[in-house]
Order: C-alpha cells, then sequence, then structure tokens
C-alpha cells in the first residue's frame, strides 16, 4: 500500500509547523484526491527511530470511502521535525534493512541487524538498487546507469543520486528512471522526501542537467533553431493531456519563431494506448522525409486507442488525414532506432510520463514557462 501512497503525495503538502499534526499529513499529503473521502485517522502510536535521534515513527489507521466503497488501511510514516521532512519509506543502507519492517518487527535501527552487500559507510548506487530496492521484487536488473549525484544544499547531510534501471519484465527490457535520496552521516536512504515547512516534494526540484544534443535539427518541430529559448518536449499522440496541450504550444511556437525553438520527442506509452506505437512510427518516417507539418497531424486523429493492427490504423490515417503510407515504410530498421533513442533520451532525463516539458534546459512542471517570453 505504501508505494499507492507514495505516489499521492506528490499532489498536495501541508503547511510546515514545529509540531507534526498526523491528521493533516495524511488528509491533504496521502490522500488529497478529491474523490477519496477521509473519514476518520486513528492515531496508533509513535516512537523514536532507534539510532536516529531527530526522527520518529507514527503509525495510524485510516478509514476512506471511494465511491460506494469503504476501506481501512494501516500506514506508517517517518518524520523529521528537525528538518521538517517526512517519507513513507526508509532504508538503513548500510545494513540493506527496510525500517518499515524493522519497525513493524520492534528491531527499527537495530545496530544487531546483519550486514549486507550494501557495505559500511558507502554508498554504492548499484549495490543499493539490486540488493535493497528491489531485492524482494520479481524485477530483474540488468543494469544501473548513474546519471548525476547532486548534493541538496540546503539539505546539508543529503544527496540525490539519480540514475535509470535497464529492467526485464515478462521477457521485454524497459529503462526505468528513478532518484533515491540518501543521509550518508545517518546510513539512510529513501526514494521519496518531503519538506513539509516549504510545501515542497523533493522529487520535483531534482531533476538532470539537459545538454545541448537535445537541441539537433533532427527533432526540431518549429521555431528558429537560433531562438532564444528553447522548448524540448517528449510527448504521445494518445496521451489525453498531449493531445490537449500539444496543438496549443506548437501554434504558438510558430507565431513567435524567433523566441522560441520547438524540439519533440517521441515517448509512446505502449502500455496505455496500444496504438501509440504504430503513430509514433508514422510520425518518425513523416519527420524523416521532411513532412513535419503532417507529422504534428497524428495529435487530430480520433482512432481507438487500444488498436494495434498496422493495417487498419494506417488505413484510419489515410481516411482522416489524407496521409497515405504503407507497413514497410513505417517499420524500417533507422525508424524503430530512432524511436528508441528518444526513449533513451527520456530515461536519461528521468522522464516518466507525458507531456514531460523542458524550457530553456529546466525541467518545467507547469508547462507554461515560455509563455513569459511570448509577451
Amino acid at each position: 500500500m505504501w508505494k499507492l501512497l507514495t505516489s499521492l503525495m506528490a499532489a498536495t503538502l501541508i503547511s510546515g509547523a514545529a509540531e507534526f499534526d498526523l491528521e493533516k499529513f495524511v488528509r491533504n499529503i496521502l490522500i488529497p484526491n478529491p474523490r477519496i473521502k477521509v473519514e476518520k485517522v486513528t492515531p496508533l502510536g509513535d516512537e523514536a527511530l532507534k539510532g536516529h535521534k531527530d526522527w520518529r515513527v507514527y503509525s495510524f489507521s485510516a478509514e476512506i470511502e471511494i465511491g460506494a466503497h469503504k476501506k481501512k488501511l494501516s500506514e506508517k510514516v517517518f518524520i523529521n521535525t528537525k528538518e521538517n521532512l517526512a517519507t513513507l519509506s526508509l532504508w538503513d543502507f548500510e545494513s540493506g534493512s527496510n525500517l518499515r519492517e524493522a519497525v513493524k518487527n520492534g528491531k527499527s535501527g537495530d545496530s544487531n541487524t546483519t550486514k549486507s552487500a550494501i557495505g559500511s559507510g558507502e554508498f554504492r548506487l548499484d549495490a543499493f538498487v539490486k540488493n535493497v530496492l528491489l531485492k524482494d521484487s520479481k524485477l530483474k536488473v540488468e543494469k544501473v546507469i548513474p546519471l548525476a549525484e547532486k548534493p541538496l544544499e540546503e539539505y546539508k547531510e543529503w544527496k540525490a543520486y539519480l540514475f535509470y534501471m535497464k529492467i526485464t519484465v515478462n521477457g521485454k527490457t524497459r529503462n526505468i528512471a528513478e532518484k533515491v535520496f540518501v543521509n550518508t552521516k545517518e546510513g539512510l536512504a529513501t526514494v521519496f522526501l518531503l519538506d513539509m515547512k516549504k510545501k515542497l516534494n523533493l522529487r520535483d526540484i531534482v531533476q538532470p542537467d539537459m545538454d545541448n544534443s537535445f537541441y539537433d535539427k533532427g527533432h526540431l518541430v518549429a521555431g528558429n533553431p537560433d531562438a532564444i529559448h528553447k522548448i524540448v518536449i517528449f510527448s504521445d499522440p494518445q496521451c489525453p493531456v498531449c493531445i490537449d496541450y500539444f496543438p496549443g504550444l506548437l501554434e504558438d511556437v510558430k507565431k513567435h519563431p524567433d523566441k522560441v525553438a520547438l524540439y519533440y520527442y517521441h515517448m509512446p506509452l505502449v502500455g496505455l494506448h496500444p496504438v501509440s506505437d504504430t503513430l509514433t512510427r508514422v510520425m518518425e518516417y513523416l519527420q524523416r522525409h521532411g513532412r513535419t507539418e503532417e507529422a504534428m497531424k497524428m495529435y487530430d486523429l480520433v482512432i481507438d486507442f487500444r488498436l494495434r493492427d498496422e493495417k487498419k490504423i494506417l488505413s484510419e490515417i489515410k481516411k482522416q488525414l489524407k496521409i497515405d503510407l504503407n507497413i514497410e515504410e513505417i517499420n524500417r530498421s533507422e525508424i524503430r532506432s530512432a524511436i528508441k533513442k528518444d526513449m533513451e533520451k527520456a530515461a536519461s532525463m528521468m522522464v516518466r510520463g507525458t507531456p514531460t516539458v523542458f524550457f530553456d534546459g529546466k525541467y518545467d512542471p507547469g508547462r507554461r514557462a515560455y509563455k513569459k517570453v511570448l509577451k
């Protein structure tokens, strides 16, 4: 359950306070979704985290209502009141122990925990991912690729490690981006860290640096390459948010070509919309043949997102958009290779969803930063 709740924590943060308010934390951070009604929060106790004087662990149960269904869940949250930090997951990276489990068993921070392959005192990313983070997972980690190490300036003992993993799932290899926050002084690690006082999700502010290789001619879809400002977007022509957002972005850049250049990277989310696999290859083929305007018309296509039959998809494209292509053209090795490279570029920037936008090399969560330079 903590993985589900961790994904919900990104939406809203409570205002900081010297004292931790469990009720507000549960209602405003863990379950901020208005469709989920929190009926009751029951504290079950709290205790100091052994060996870590500034940390406490709060246990609680919550009764929630989702539509006509009622559920009761039990959770723990780790709070550092000195630094105003909170997290649902915490590991002792020296021993490799999951402190959630240790607390449950009454052994939080127990110094007698058997040492694992992680080592003592030194954080090793590869070992942590394979032997701790995904230790009990059915996923096979083929490789861990470090991207960057970024000290958290306002949190002196903490450092963020940015990386992506090549993981095999059901015989298929995927690139998955991830971050881990490490406190080497205390030997602690977590994948999610919140500053409650600043209402700040630290995952959102720690991003890799985008280099100039992203601004290549092959990905330019609008604007002048010499424009002062540059936008990079990772998008999927069947993503509902992308369909709503991208056409407007494209038109804005076309109206101001000397102010902004727009670079487009394919990121088909085929697990959610299988039809995107074919549509993305159609777009790549058209772009490679100087038909970028036609490629962008895929955002106007009305089609069943579950469709996988290439022949039917191409037929629909011809019918609606008057673009006539054949199966052989969109299945050329260079087309598939180009999309694979786009996905690798996405992984290198820790992009996990669409649309993801970078403005002048900086992640833009609101996707509107470019509008300021158009005035």
